[in-house]
């Protein structure tokens, strides 16, 4: 009898072969993964990959603190 590749009975076994990246949603709805650079203002998080340079300036401007999400 053949056997599987260990990788592709992991896989059968967990239905994946690396454990899912943990994501979350900033205010305007863009993913974000853990590390990444975020703007934090009155309790909203925005994610800094997705803002243009224009919005990041007006965010620090109103007193956004740059943090990792």
């Amino acid at each position: 009898m053949l056997k599987d590749h260990p990788d592709i009975e992991g896989m059968q076994q967990k239905g994946f072969i690396f454990p899912p990246v943990e994501q979350s949603i900033d205010s305007m709805g863009n993913t974000m993964k853990p590390g990444d650079p975020v703007l934090k203002l009155n309790g909203k998080v925005f994610a800094e990959n997705e803002l243009t340079l224009n919005e990041q300036l007006i965010l620090c401007e109103c007193g956004a603190v740059e943090d990792e999400a």
